[in-house]
């Protein structure tokens, strides 16, 4: 578990921007371009910028929300030399370090106040902010005010080849605690479950299930990494982990405590985070190699028996098998690209269902269990 990540997962409970422009008097307004550099002909969507905590990133370097957005119309965008762009401006922004981000929603489905529909899905372009055109990570912009920041110029790329990671709890994801990691290695395939991706069919949201079509479906896209070119898959980036043989894969499964065994929920500032690593030897067994990215709607996943723990003094601890709390998880699945899908959502709301005159899905509800 990367111990940044305890952090940035702390606020999993997904909430929609907060407009920050109520108290400007002190604040900071930034100022820019969206720029998307293709050909002009093609007809851009609206647009988003999205403000995020540096310290509180987006995915995949965290789970962040977006504490502001600044949103414009398809009509906005005009063409200059090849490069579209459409001017957009934050205001109210304290002073901080904040990331800068844009996203180009060409199928006009990103609905920021929806857990659901709060990401980029397939065709949508993705950028951010950065101080150069040699720099493609997001860079910290750190600001104080009173202050205009203008001039910032957020750069989309191509569209986005995958879908975003729509799953349901397949098989398994009920566990009891292992008492020691003796008894977890010997009972280690009682810990193995599997997440099946689904398609997404709602007034707000639709995504092609993984039987639908190949390019642009929720199959899950398995990238069983070399890096180093060895031609094994890169070992797990715990060294504990990688001694018994986990790898570093992609997507990324996150386990967070949603709510102790008896309903409680952890207090204000606390968190548990746990991991489920992709069990590649399913894989890798019927001849993938490694490099390989496998598209398949099932995702075979191994809970592991430790859990990082964010006190609420923000000191963190590190816990293994019967110190693990027992009570229900939600399931997080992150792609190396930033596209996440999460359990529970929105989607397993009846009142907001009702109120959009739709159905629930509660198999989008689903939490992992850890029991007695």
């Amino acid at each position: 578990m990367n111990p940044a990540l305890i952090f940035v997962l702390a606020g999993c409970g997904y909430l929609p921007p907060v407009d920050t422009a109520l108290s400007p008097a002190d604040s900071v307004s930034l100022s820019g371009q969206l720029l998307v550099v293709q050909d002009p002909s093609t007809t851009l969507g609206p647009g988003h910028v999205l403000l995020y905590a540096a310290a509180d990133p987006a995915p995949p370097a965290g789970f962040g929300r977006p504490v502001d957005l600044a949103t414009f119309s398809s009509s906005a965008w005009s063409e200059s030399e090849g490069v579209q762009s459409a001017p957009w401006q934050l205001t109210g922004v304290p002073d901080g370090s904040w990331l800068v981000t844009g996203l180009v929603d060409d199928d006009g489905d990103f609905n920021p106040f929806y857990d659901f529909s709060a990401g980029a899905t397939c065709g949508d372009r993705t950028g951010a902010f950065v101080y150069s055109a040699e720099s493609s990570s997001p860079q910290p912009l750190t600001v104080e005010g009173p202050d205009h920041v203008q001039g910032l110029s957020v750069l989309a790329g191509a569209p986005l080849d995958t879908e975003r990671p729509a799953f349901q709890l397949g098989t398994g994801g009920t566990f009891a605690r292992p008492a020691s990691m003796d008894e977890y290695l010997v009972g280690m395939a009682d810990y193995l479950f599997t997440l099946d991706a689904v398609g997404i069919d709602h007034p707000l949201l639709s995504l092609a299930g993984p039987d639908e079509a190949e390019h642009c479906s929720t199959a899950f896209r398995v990238d069983l990494q070399d890096v180093d070119g060895d031609g094994q898959v890169d070992p797990h980036s715990d060294p504990t982990y990688a001694e018994y043989g986990l790898h570093d894969l992609w997507p990324k499964v996150y386990l967070v405590l949603a709510a102790y065994a008896d309903g409680s929920l952890p207090e204000d500032g606390e968190a548990w985070v746990s991991e489920a690593v992709v069990y590649d030897a399913l894989f890798l067994k019927y001849g993938s190699q490694a490099g390989e990215v496998v598209v398949t709607p099932s995702l075979p996943l191994l809970f592991l028996p430790g859990a990082a723990h964010l006190l609420p003094d923000g000191t963190m601890e590190t816990v293994v098998t019967a110190e693990l709390p027992l009570g229900y998880w939600a399931i997080l699945v992150t792609y190396a690209n930033g596209q996440t899908w999460l359990t529970p959502n929105d989607l397993a709301d009846e009142d907001i269902a009702a109120a959009l005159g739709t159905e629930a899905l509660p198999e989008q509800g689903a939490m992992v269990v850890l029991t007695e």
